[in-house]
């Protein structure tokens, strides 16, 4: 998962960066083929961000799933 942060985090930066130089571009805009690099460093970043959502989302539900059930099975002990 930390490594998955890091892409993600690397992702972002470089977007950014890509934003700054469309930009600065000016009228004359960017080359097909670096508008395609573009929206597919998006798209990457996209599929990223929601593998990191679903990812906590999970842990979340099996956290809270866990402690449910410890506490159901200790009730019954009693």
């Amino acid at each position: 998962m930390k490594t998955l942060k890091w892409f993600w985090l690397i992702a972002l930066v470089t977007i950014g960066f890509k934003l700054y130089n469309l930009v600065m571009a000016g009228p004359g805009g960017y080359a097909p083929d670096q508008m395609q690099a573009f929206v597919g460093m998006v798209m990457v970043f996209a599929v990223i961000s929601c593998i990191i959502i679903v990812a906590w989302v999970v842990r979340r539900a099996k956290t809270v799933l866990s402690e449910k059930l410890a506490r159901e099975s200790t009730a019954t002990n009693l």
